[in-house]
Formats: C-alpha cells, structure tokens, sequence
C-alpha cells in the first residue's frame, strides 16, 4: 500500500517549507514524493532537524519563485496522491472535495423535475427517480445514512447535459457539515453502499509548528 503523511505533520512541514532555501525545498519536495509513492525508505530523513532548525534560526526569509500559495498547494497534491475521492457503481458516480460531495445519476433524457423525489436530512439521503425501472414509484437510488453528516438546507439537485442524447445527468450536491481532508475523506456516499478503497493512514497527530525536532520524530512515527 502507498505510505500516507499525516496531513496534519505535513502541515507542520508546510511552515518550514515556505522559508527554506529553493535546494533544500527541492530536496524536501523530493522525499515526500518517494514517501507518495511508497518508498519507506525516504522516511529515513538525515540531517532535517538540522536543516529545519537551521531555517528557523534564520527566520522567515525569501519565498523564492514559488511563493507561499505554491507551496501550499504542493504540500496538498502530495497528500492527495493516492488517494480515490470518489467511485463509481452501476447507478451513478460520486467525487468529492473538502467540502462537497456530488453524485450523478444517469437518467432518461424525458425525465423531469416532477419525476424526481430528493430528500436531504442531517445524516440521511433519499433519491428516488420515476423514470429508472424500480418499484412503484420509480428506482430507489439512496435511501439511507449519508457516510457523515450534511447540511441539509445547502444540498442542491439538478440536471446537467450528458454525452448521450437519449439520456441526461441527474446531480445531487451535499455540502458537508464539516470539511474532510486526507484519511477522513467520505469513503461511501450512503451505508450500504460500495467503499472506496482510501487509506486508513497514520493516526493524526499534533506537531508544534515550530518544533523541528517533535516533526522529525512524527515523521518517525510514520514508518
């Protein structure tokens, strides 16, 4: 299984990043992605608690080309590597982001608004489509708790343009009642349903971000 950094001391690793020297941010950039693509070994840091403390003796200084924004989102596309942000099961897809979770539905393309019964509660969904072969009433797509809580007055449907002219788009978006990153991500939309396959990673844990010697034993403790 491809090693995970908790995101947690990857952010710890984020403020010393945004003041390192442009080589020793390469170098960094270049043991988290062995540590993304499964290689244990780059855990095995040698000298970066001194490289660290001797960063932060010096202080903030020059962000270099890459600024803090850049670094940021790097340190996110490497804890993002790997891992499934949604599925897809013979009844729709799903995606998610650190707020959103949306599913499409493939529909008839006659179907309309009064063909669809779309239910939001707290920890619940229910979707329900006259037009899809199912009991009376239609083909129950969700009827079920959601994988974590939503908020419900904010969760939209609708439809969107599919590739197909004899079909359409169902869309369904639940915003989360709390944003999700990394190893809490949703794995399933409702119980019942297909799992992704994200995973469990590290537990997370609490690293000062001005402490390199405890982000160096956190990075330790991922091996």
């Amino acid at each position: 299984a491809c090693a995970t950094v908790s995101a947690v001391a990857a952010g710890a690793a984020f403020y010393y990043y945004r003041v390192m020297k442009p080589d020793d941010r390469k170098r960094l950039r270049d043991k988290f992605d062995a540590v993304a693509s499964g290689d244990m070994s780059a855990l095995d840091m040698p000298g970066m608690e001194e490289m660290m403390a001797a960063q932060q003796q010096g202080g903030p200084g020059g962000m270099g080309g890459e600024g803090a924004g850049g670094a940021q989102d790097y340190m996110q596309r490497m804890m993002d590597q790997g891992r499934p942000q949604g599925g897809e099961t013979a009844r729709y897809a799903w995606t998610q982001t650190e707020e959103e979770v949306e599913v499409k539905v493939k529909v008839p393309a006659y179907t309309k608004s009064k063909d669809v019964k779309c239910v939001f509660k707290t920890n619940a969904l229910k979707l329900q489509v006259a037009t899809l072969d199912g009991s009376e009433g239609g083909a129950l797509v969700f009827d079920a708790k959601t994988d974590a809580a939503v908020q419900p007055d904010e969760c939209v449907w609708g439809f969107e343009e599919a590739d197909s002219p004899d079909e359409r788009l169902l869309v369904v978006s639940l915003l989360k009642a709390r944003k999700t990153f990394s190893n809490a991500h949703w794995r399933r939309v409702c119980e019942g349903e297909p799992e992704n396959e994200a995973p469990k990673g590290p537990a997370i844990m609490s690293v000062p971000d001005n402490d390199p010697a405890a982000l160096s034993a956190a990075i330790e403790g991922l091996k």
